[in-house]
């Protein structure tokens, strides 16, 4: 992450009040340890003794932070507001009219995870390794419109997408007349 882009992010929860300064730990170093334990999958014990401070310390302001960042995250993440045509679809002849009605693309990815011991199998994907798969949708802005977290990773592309649009908590996106995602063959053709 960019310095400016972090600075932006910590003036926006401390604008917004979701973080403030604890004792002696500033919200820049809250979410610095956040970011370095998220952005590198690295353990307490290498971050505690990185910015010197406790394990449990560590754990309580990563927990912090991911609780702030999860609600932060609902007020992001969401579909576009407008029904109108992005400007790059309506200008390039290769996808107007064909595209006029995509609002966007859905895809899932695999992403390492900690299970216990007990739990490890249904989350051993098919190259071995422990993940979850994540169905995300995005608009054409790059911007993430839906995510969809916590599948074991043997669980397919359709299967996550059918529970995706039948559990009324995943609060999937509506889609209006007309409008459809671009998907790849392992969802299901559905409206």
């Amino acid at each position: 992450m960019d310095r400016e882009v972090f600075l932006k992010l910590c003036r926006i929860l401390r604008e917004q009040k979701l973080l403030e300064d604890i004792h002696t730990i500033s919200i820049e170093e809250s979410v610095a340890m956040f970011l370095f334990i998220i952005g590198h999958n690295i353990r307490r014990a290498v971050v505690a003794e990185r910015f010197q401070h406790s394990g449990e310390t560590v754990f309580r302001h990563l927990k912090y932070v991911l609780r702030v960042i999860c609600h932060l995250g609902k007020s992001l993440i969401r579909p576009p507001q407008s029904d109108d045509v992005p400007s790059h679809i309506l200008h390039n002849p290769k996808y107007y009219p064909w595209f006029k009605n995509c609002i966007g693309a859905i895809d899932g990815t695999h992403i390492s995870a900690f299970a216990p011991a007990s739990k490890q199998t249904p989350y051993r994907g098919r190259k071995s390794i422990v993940t979850q798969n994540v169905m995300c949708a995005c608009s054409f802005d790059m911007l993430f419109t839906f995510v969809y977290a916590g599948w074991e990773g043997t669980a397919n592309d359709s299967r996550v997408f059918i529970d995706a649009i039948t559990r009324a908590v995943a609060r999937f996106p509506i889609l209006t007349d007309g409008k459809y995602y671009v998907v790849d063959s392992g969802y299901p053709c559905t409206k």
